[in-house]
């Protein structure tokens, strides 16, 4: 028998002594998960920890990527406990939010005291959650705040005991699980600010061109950009940590980047600015999309919201939020995805609207290499004419003011768009910014 079949057996035994509610499921029965530990522990259909066991861990050599991944993924899913074992030793990590990790080393043989030390605290935990607490915290951390959206202040000041028990479940150990409904609305208060009915966002014109003649629009993985500190503003600043060393991310944290994927746009008011131009529009020679959004076609994959950016003391009040809650064992089940708004003072002059796609469905990546020389995937998506998938629909066309033969490109992006059938008729204009050359 191998290891990780005996360990399973064993730890399975020792559950079946607390009765039904705790289980072991080996992961080749999960069929809708990846592979990415050996085996999940679960109480009421709750997941609880995550079991990695391996052989002497190849002579040890990569203890620390598995340990890095196992724990990378038990914050995904929110699994408080890991448990990694090999022939010898087990190695028992109580893994809260954003890595506040306990470590305790036993024998193998002692792995029994693990698993009966996990079930008490779980079972000391469990009494039921007080709504009012929940309430008082969310409303305590608004007051400690003070922060400056009187939509957000308002979300959280008509929150009640009824919606606190509706929306908030309490975890077997201990934490507090906010629904998808509560987080969706908890960060569009926070961040949605306005109403979007339109965007802009600038390109190249052999873009553009590429848009209307493979009439497919495209989001790029979060891995193309060429500052990646931005891919971890958020985890560096509620860790408060300087850097992270992307070349030791684990293969789970790479696969988590490849399955995030953005559109940068800016609000309308941004459309035809010179500043603009220089910076995003191929110095001026590019074009500027005008967009309407088909809110019907943001689904539980598509987020859209302003990036919210950080003060020019590099305080970022929104941040400290969220830190106070997590430190208040509220957790949060989509901020993986959350994260992805918030970006340092120095981009505050971009006022980027972010259109995000969380896609881990590897067989809709198409991998090419970006104007940064990145190698990376992006996720493609056809807009024509009664088969539009994309919720920014192109309703305008402006040619930048350096833009090769203006009039003779007008003209025959005109005729290309008709002739294409995109899904509504795109008005090709010229900048009105005359005296820039």
């Amino acid at each position: 028998m191998s290891i990780e079949h005996n360990t399973i057996s064993s730890i399975s035994k020792l559950l079946n002594e607390y009765g039904r509610e705790y289980q072991i499921i080996p992961n080749n029965e999960i069929l809708s998960r990846e592979y990415i530990c050996d085996a999940f522990i679960y109480k009421k259909n709750v997941l609880i920890a995550v079991v990695e066991i391996k052989n002497l861990y190849k002579r040890l050599a990569n203890k620390g990527i598995l340990l890095n991944r196992l724990l990378h993924y038990a914050n995904k899913v929110n699994a408080s406990y890991c448990i990694l074992c090999n022939d010898i030793a087990g190695y028992f990590y109580k893994a809260n939010n954003y890595n506040n990790i306990e470590n305790i080393e036993v024998p193998l043989s002692k792995l029994e005291l693990i698993i009966r030390s996990i079930i008490e605290e779980i079972n000391n935990l469990e009494e039921k959650f007080n709504p009012n607490e929940i309430l008082s915290i969310f409303r305590q951390t608004k007051n400690e705040c003070n922060l400056n959206n009187r939509q957000f202040n308002n979300f959280i000041d008509e929150l009640d005991v009824d919606y606190i028990k509706n929306n908030i479940s309490k975890l077997p150990d201990g934490r507090f699980s906010l629904s998808e409904e509560f987080e969706r609305k908890f960060f569009t208060n926070m961040l949605l600010d306005r109403e979007f009915n339109q965007l802009c966002r600038y390109t190249s014109l052999s873009s553009t061109i590429r848009i209307i003649k493979e009439k497919k629009a495209s989001v790029c993985s979060i891995a193309c950009m060429n500052d990646k500190s931005e891919c971890y503003y958020f985890d560096q600043y509620i860790n408060n940590i300087d850097k992270i060393d992307y070349s030791s991310l684990s293969p789970y944290a790479i696969k988590e980047i490849n399955s995030t994927y953005i559109s940068s746009c800016a609000e309308i008011e941004s459309k035809d600015k010179l500043t603009m131009w220089r910076m995003y529009g191929n110095d001026a020679k590019g074009t500027c999309l005008i967009y309407d959004i088909d809110k019907g076609l943001l689904d539980n994959n598509f987020f859209i919201a302003p990036i919210s950016y950080a003060d020019k003391d590099k305080k970022h009040p929104y941040i400290e939020f969220i830190k106070k809650l997590l430190e208040k064992d509220i957790c949060f089940n989509q901020l993986n995805i959350w994260k992805h708004f918030f970006k340092p003072v120095d981009y505050k002059d971009e006022k980027e609207i972010r259109l995000l796609y969380f896609c881990d469905d590897e067989s809709k990546f198409k991998w090419i290499q970006s104007s940064d020389e990145i190698f990376c995937p992006i996720i493609e998506f056809p807009i024509d004419d009664g088969n539009n998938k994309y919720p920014l629909i192109i309703e305008e066309i402006i040619l930048g003011p350096k833009c090769p033969e203006k009039i003779t490109n007008r003209q025959q992006l005109q005729q290309y768009c008709s002739y294409n059938k995109i899904p509504k008729k795109v008005n090709i204009t010229l900048s009105e910014i005359d005296n820039y050359r």
